[in-house]
């Protein structure tokens, strides 16, 4: 059993996104304010107790707290503070005491709850593992998404209705499979609206095992060059291939390469041991495949080389490849492969397969510094605005100029756009290793520190550009979908630059600390100097 989202466009009317925009603004919100600042109490509550904890735990012991001591202390404090949870929270969606929520779905507002509790979960999570850049869920003056779990929804052929809001036309590109738990609308910087349908799925048909789903829109460079045993052709989306050959025919008729329905181009199984072919005057068919070749894999048709367009009728339980002499076919996905990140490309495998950087973000650079140089040029408010950012118009909301809202949508589109491309290389690049390898195993290393010491901005553009840890977790995805083992482990080649870098860190994060400490001196504060030592200490043990 898994879980798979489904994601559609969606075109609601003008009326619709009205009351869309209402049911957001008055319902989601409100709620989403709510939970997040009784959250944002409980954490502030907890580091001034923390504070009071620390401060008289050193005026105690006349001395520092080792690390140990500052944990046991964490962990003291921490257990007196009441951390809201998701049922807490339901006070604030609770009709009896909030009758504006009456007109609202009560499944909307109870997965608005959920939003928020599962994004304190994610923060506490990083945060716990020691991440720099968690950073907790924060209030919000409009909240852009609305989830409906089991009430509340209705679908209809390509016809989403929703309570209290109406129907909206959806563009159902692909079915859905499974059984759908919850769907979710929500609007982007750009203004698009999308719906997606998260569902659960129990038989997933697309496990291990000979290559039998089409691949559908393959980058180039990962295009296949076997057919799946029922004949339809990978590179044109799964359709068939009317120049494809047929290895083995039926008496009928029929072509089991096309799933038993009779080929439009039949070909006569009645050849010469020599690979002539009757129908052409005993020439050599080029087209014509021997079913019983050599045992070391060349085509006696093609005068002994090997034919890169033998199609497998079957293959051994270790991997080999029959047509080829017992080889084994790096093509199938009875293998195992190993994947690395090198300085120089995106990705290098153990097979010697090279993709190149993508580059989309360095490709269009000259594009985003045109539009970023257009937005900074235009007036955040009209010229009628008043001190506060009203107009005279009415309205206490801020009001931004026509261009410069123009300008902003522009840019964001632009990233937009750069996002999807780069999501659909990935997406492609983890589905290709996923399906065509049984076991794969991937050395990474940590992104961050390659970017913030990169030699020049190219560099440090192509590895942002890379996104491999978004990689790494659409891998791990398909892997699990596709019942493939995959294995993370640390580039052994990181170990070498580690100790480099950490020492850049560290000198990087004492030189603040040093100029600090000059000012203190110039003024005599002894207190200071003495916080200050502390943090230089700190800044010794920095680690990458």
């Amino acid at each position: 059993m898994m879980r798979r989202s489904f994601k559609y466009r969606a075109y609601p009317n003008k009326g619709t996104r009205r009351r869309l925009f209402n049911v957001m603004r008055r319902a989601a919100t409100p709620v989403w304010n709510a939970c997040i600042a009784e959250r944002e109490q409980s954490r502030l509550l907890y580091r001034q107790k923390l504070d009071e904890a620390c401060s008289g735990a050193v005026y105690d012991l006349r001395r520092d707290l080792t690390e140990k001591e500052e944990k046991a202390i964490r962990r003291e404090v921490g257990k007196d503070i009441h951390w809201p949870t998701a049922y807490d929270q339901y006070k604030h969606i609770r009709k009896s005491d909030h009758a504006e929520y009456a007109p609202y779905s009560a499944s909307m507002l109870e997965c608005t709850v959920a939003l928020a509790d599962s994004s304190e979960k994610s923060f506490r999570a990083l945060w716990l593992k020691g991440h720099r850049d968690a950073r907790p869920p924060k209030q919000t003056n409009f909240l852009r998404v609305l989830t409906f779990r089991k009430s509340g929804w209705s679908l209809d052929a390509d016809k989403l209705t929703l309570m209290g809001i109406g129907t909206i036309p959806v563009r159902m590109h692909r079915p859905i499979e499974g059984k759908v738990k919850t769907v979710t609308i929500r609007q982007t910087r750009t203004g698009k609206w999308h719906v997606c349908f998260s569902c659960e799925i129990t038989n997933f048909q697309g496990s291990c095992g000979p290559l039998s789903q089409p691949k559908t829109c393959v980058p180039q460079g990962l295009r296949q060059k076997h057919a799946p045993s029922d004949g339809s052709d990978p590179n044109l989306g799964g359709a068939h291939n009317g120049g494809g050959v047929c290895s083995s025919s039926r008496t009928d008729g029929s072509d089991p390469n096309l799933g038993g329905a009779h080929n439009m181009q039949p070909v006569d199984t009645a050849m010469f041991r020599d690979g002539s072919d009757p129908n052409l005057g005993g020439a050599h068919n080029s087209g014509h495949l021997l079913i019983d070749g050599p045992p070391d894999g060349s085509d006696p048709n093609l005068g002994g080389a090997h034919n890169l367009k033998l199609f497998l009728t079957n293959l051994s339980l270790d991997g080999s490849d029959p047509n080829l002499g017992g080889a084994h076919n790096n093509q199938r996905m009875l293998g195992q492969v190993q994947i690395y990140f090198p300085d120089d490309g995106f990705i290098v495998d153990s097979a010697g397969f090279e993709i190149p950087h993508p580059e989309f973000y360095t490709s269009e650079i000259a594009k985003l510094r045109r539009l970023s140089r257009s937005l900074s040029r235009k007036q955040k408010r009209s010229p009628n605005a008043e001190p506060d950012g009203s107009t005279n118009r009415g309205g206490a909301q801020p009001c931004l100029g026509r261009n410069r809202r123009r300008a902003r949508r522009a840019l964001a589109k632009w990233h937009e756009r750069i996002a999807a491309k780069r999501d659909y290389f990935l997406w492609h690049v983890a589905n290709y290793y996923a399906r065509n390898y049984r076991e794969v195993t991937v050395w990474t290393r940590p992104a961050k520190p390659p970017i913030q010491y990169a030699v020049t901005s190219q560099t440090a553009r192509r590895l942002c550009d890379g996104a491999y840890a978004k990689f790494v977790n659409m891998l791990k995805q398909k892997c699990e979908q596709y019942e493939s083992v995959i294995e993370i482990k640390e580039n052994q080649e990181w170990q070498e630059q580690k100790e480099t870098l950490t020492e850049v860190a560290r000198i990087e994060a004492i030189q603040p600390i040093l100029r600090k400490a000059k000012r203190a001196v110039r003024k005599n504060r002894v207190g200071h100097l003495k916080s200050l030592q502390r943090d230089c200490a700190r800044a010794a043990t920095v680690q990458i």
